[in-house]
């Protein structure tokens, strides 16, 4: 199985960019196509919520490259937020702990993944900025980074 494609939905179940029947019609369709699935697949099939689908990814071998992860997270995040899946809070959020964690796509770009949650907050708070302009500005750099 693609371990770059389970790393990277972890990151996106967390932040809502993508669903947990998403995650199962995944499962699913691995099933269907296989002639012996990992038995793993099953236990996702009939998850209960994300927080479940979340823990039973972990199971399975995770990607060795942190910045690939993140650069198909950083895709993912991008067409949860198209698809009105996900909130730019929620998103920014993960870009904030993913810069920490050392799954920024590029190591140049962690210091801008640490900012746009601290702007899209104070916009919204009526402190300074503006929400709308830091949200596209976001979504670009997500489209910009991904993979």
């Amino acid at each position: 199985m693609d371990t770059l494609e389970i790393s990277s939905m972890i990151f996106a179940l967390e932040c809502g960019a993508l669903k947990k029947q998403d995650v199962i019609n995944w499962a699913d369709q691995i099933i269907l196509e296989s002639p012996e699935p990992d038995i793993r697949l099953f236990d996702i099939s009939v998850a209960k919520d994300s927080y479940e689908i979340v823990s039973l990814l972990n199971h399975f071998e995770q990607h060795e490259k942190l910045n690939e992860i993140g650069a198909r997270a950083f895709t993912l995040f991008a067409k949860g937020l198209q698809d009105n899946k996900t909130t730019y809070e929620r998103v920014t959020g993960k870009l904030y702990d993913m810069a920490f964690s050392g799954h920024a796509p590029n190591p140049q770009i962690e210091s801008q993944m640490m900012c746009y949650w601290d702007e899209l907050a104070n916009a919204n708070l009526g402190i300074y900025g503006n929400s709308d302009e830091i949200k596209t500005e976001c979504l670009q750099f997500l489209v910009e980074y991904g993979s």
